[in-house]
């Protein structure tokens, strides 16, 4: 339906009937994140305070990269709405894999670390889409090729010999050092945004 109207078939409506394909996907890829095999160990008060850890720093990066623009650019109605479940979505699929993956919790992680690589070109694209509104033209987005690169990364998840998913599996400092990282980010992105209208001695103090 997609190509479809990239082809030239005129407008594209919104919500569309492509979204029913794009929100089913997103419900595919939340079962199999689910039903991931996972390792059998119980988890203790310093997993549950990583994962919390891991769970807050996705979340403030997702309201300063993905919610927060969307708001200020205006929401009007229902579908609206659906402009925000989408990154939000990919933002916390992304997240419950991240705190997997870096707390080994799930077995055969090289390819769940595709699917996130993927998830982080979605939230791109769909957070890009959502800020376009009205402005977006098929075929002439750049935000096109986020959703190009997600989906060819799952194919290749898919695809991944098995002898190379242990290989990609991440080092035990990847949690921290992504906790400091999506922190600082996050945290720098909204001083900036914060310090645009005020004066300069008060921005620099």
């Amino acid at each position: 339906i997609w190509t479809w109207y990239e082809l030239g078939a005129g407008d594209v409506p919104y919500p569309s009937p492509a979204d029913i394909g794009f929100v089913a996907a997103l419900v595919f890829l939340a079962l199999g994140v689910l039903t991931w095999p996972r390792t059998e160990r119980a988890w203790g008060l310093g997993d549950l305070v990583d994962a919390l850890l891991m769970v807050g720093a996705v979340l403030l990066a997702s309201y300063v990269f993905v919610l927060e623009p969307i708001v200020a650019n205006g929401i009007e109605g229902a579908p609206d709405l659906l402009l925000i479940a989408y990154p939000l979505a990919d933002a916390l699929l992304l997240g419950a894999i991240l705190v997997g993956v870096t707390l080994h919790s799930f077995l055969q992680p090289g390819p769940l670390l595709l699917i996130a690589l993927g998830l982080v070109a979605m939230v791109a694209a769909d957070t890009g889409f959502a800020v376009a509104g009205e402005s977006y033209r098929t075929g002439s987005a750049i935000w096109d090729a986020g959703w190009t690169v997600a989906f060819a990364l799952v194919g290749a998840a898919v695809l991944l010999p098995p002898g190379w998913s242990e290989r990609l599996r991440l080092p035990a400092s990847a949690g921290p050092l992504a906790v400091i990282a999506l922190l600082t980010v996050a945290g720098a992105m909204q001083e900036v945004h914060d310090l645009q209208d005020v004066p300069l001695r008060q921005a620099v103090a």
